[in-house]
C-alpha cells in the first residue's frame, strides 16, 4: 500500500506506475492522478499540442509509414 502525493489517498501498488528512480519503485503519484492532470493540460494546450503532433508527422513521415 501507498499514500498518493497529490489525492492522499491510500491505494495499492497495482495503482502506480513503476519508476526506478524512486526508492520504493514506484511514481508518487496514482495512475488515475496522472491521468487527470494529463487530460486537464490537453485541454488547457489543445491547439499548440494539435500543432505540434501534426508538425512531428509531417516531418517524420517516413519513420513513421515504416512502424
Amino acid at each position: 500500500m501507498k499514500v498518493c502525493f497529490k489525492c492522499k489517498k491510500e491505494k495499492s501498488l497495482i495503482e502506480f506506475h513503476k519508476y526506478i528512480h524512486s526508492k520504493d519503485g514506484f511514481k508518487s503519484r496514482c495512475k488515475e492522478c496522472i491521468k487527470l492532470d494529463s487530460t486537464k493540460y490537453y485541454q488547457k494546450n489543445k491547439e499548440g499540442t494539435i500543432n505540434s503532433r501534426k508538425k512531428y508527422a509531417k516531418e517524420n513521415n517516413v519513420k513513421l509509414k515504416d512502424f
